[in-house]
């Protein structure tokens, strides 16, 4: 069969009666309480993670950087010449990571000793006889250098780029999944709420029924019909149905409190109790459900995504394997003094830059442990598909077993309010023992529990199929229509 009980929400919001304690019992339904619960802390967690992708891809890739270089010296230098000056260079560099080209400009002036001149002059008027010698000359270079073969023409800044840009797509996935893995936890902390209310309800009705038993049988015995035995084994019954009524009120009061610091009303101005409603939903085939969260899960996607970054880190590595060569042209013109006012020169140049790592033992260990790491996490994905395989069928006949249940319950149920009534008869006529009596009672009681209790897991398993397909939120992290109904 592939029609199935689905626990979907009344209409009415805001239907409100009198409870016992005098506070308003408000009926707080699902789309209510998981709007509410999602402005909590946990979520704007989750939020905070998904806004670090709008800087995370940025930051994990190379930077074309610019690099400023300064340097200066001052040079003494004595032999037949006293020798002193003050020299330096400043450089600017700009990487252009998208082709793996260098462009370099360089201002340089050095300190020269250009006019030959003897150790001691006679009438020399600079102290001691010392010849002091200061000039200067001046450089400007402009070098364009390519990546040929690491890095070539930038090749490993667009395989950085493509890595950064799928794991910033797994990461937004992942951030998917937590949030409907936190859905999936509120829909279930509410079912179990709903449990515990529902039990509650029985628990009262219960009571109800066996206090009027209780009385019934009190009368009995004033007119010789019913004995004190029976009185008594009545009011054991009461006292059984009081001390269930206690602890569905304890499990309840103690759920609603968390159900009220989920929303953020801890206050106690009213009284929340859930309400679910049952229907018929399609989930469709086990197969082809499955098939398709083969091919395009999000599971699956993670899977090909962290492959493919995986296949390029490899590139990188290789990369690093490779020797430094890069082809280099240079222009420069270089003069006297600071402003080249003599001697004005200008050269050219070309060339090729290579240097060679030496093999190292275990050079390749690296790149071979990393092949056989993809390997093994291929492995371990197939295997895991295999494993989803097993939940999808397990899934699947839960929800056959538990719409099976609830429609037993059903029929159970409604045989037991005949078979009460016809019990109740037979005993008033004489016919029957107050046990079987108390046993019929007890026996619809169970039923009733039973009912709830194969009609929540029935919808905690619906919640975990379409989680499971990743039915149960989009990836806008929007909830699907038919829970907001």
């Amino acid at each position: 069969m592939k029609y199935f009980y689905q626990l979907l929400l009344i209409l009415s919001i805001h239907f409100l009666v009198l409870g016992e304690d005098g506070l308003e019992n408000q009926i707080l339904n699902l789309p209510d309480f998981i709007s509410a619960a999602s402005q909590n802390s946990h979520f704007e967690e989750i939020l905070a993670e998904e806004l670090t992708l709008l800087y995370g891809e940025k930051l994990k890739i190379s930077p074309g950087n610019f690099i400023l270089d300064i340097s200066s010296e001052y040079s003494f230098k004595y032999d037949d010449t006293f020798f002193h000056g003050l020299g330096g260079s400043i450089q600017l560099s700009k990487l252009f990571s998208y082709t793996g080209t260098t462009l370099t400009g360089n201002y340089s002036i050095t300190p020269v000793l250009s006019t030959p001149v003897t150790a001691v002059i006679e009438n020399s008027t600079t102290p001691n006889g010392i010849n002091f010698n200061n000039n200067l000359s001046s450089k400007i270079q402009f070098t364009l250098e390519q990546a040929i073969v690491k890095n070539a023409f930038g090749r490993i800044y667009r395989v950085e780029k493509n890595i950064a840009g799928l794991e910033s797509e797994v990461i937004r996935l992942q951030i998917i999944e937590a949030y409907e893995d936190y859905l999936a936890s509120l829909i279930k902390i509410y079912v179990d709420w709903f449990t515990t209310y529902s039990n509650l309800e029985n628990a009262r009705q219960n009571l109800t029924e066996k206090n009027l038993l209780l009385k019934s049988i009190q009368n009995k015995q004033q007119y010789s019909i019913a004995s004190a035995a029976d009185v008594r084994k009545t009011e054991l019954e009461v006292m059984s149905a009081e001390e269930k009524l206690i602890q569905y009120e304890h499990d309840f009061i103690i759920q609603t409190y968390s159900i009220r610091q989920l929303i953020g009303k801890p206050e106690h101005l009213t009284n929340f109790i859930p309400s679910l409603d049952l229907k018929f939903v399609e989930v469709g085939d086990m197969e082809e459900a499955y098939h398709h969260f083969t091919q395009a899960s999000r599971l699956v996607k993670i899977f090909k995504l962290n492959n493919q970054a995986d296949e390029l880190n490899q590139k990188i590595l290789i990369n690093h394997l490779l020797p430094e060569v890069a082809l280099e042209t240079a222009y420069s013109f270089s003069g006297d003094d600071l402003d080249f006012k003599d001697n004005l020169t200008h050269e050219f140049s070309a060339g090729i830059n290579a240097s060679f790592n030496i093999p190292q033992p275990g050079w390749l260990y690296s790149l071979k442990e990393s092949k056989q790491n993809l390997e093994n996490e291929k492995l371990s994905q197939k295997n895991d598909l295999l494993q989803y395989e097993d939940d999808f069928f397990q899934l699947y006949q839960n929800l056959v077993y538990e719409q099976k249940m609830v429609t037993s319950m059903d029929k159970k149920l409604n045989l037991s309010n005949q078979v009460v009534e016809d019990e109740e008869k037979s005993y008033n006529q004489g016919n029957s023992t107050l046990n079987n009596l108390l046993s019929t009672y007890n026996s619809r009681s169970t039923y009733r529990i039973n009912q709830v209790i194969h009609g929540a897991n029935y919808f905690n398993y619906y919640i975990n199929w379409l989680k499971l397909n990743d039915l149960l939120i989009n990836n806008e992290k929007q909830v699907p229509e038919e829970l907001k109904k």
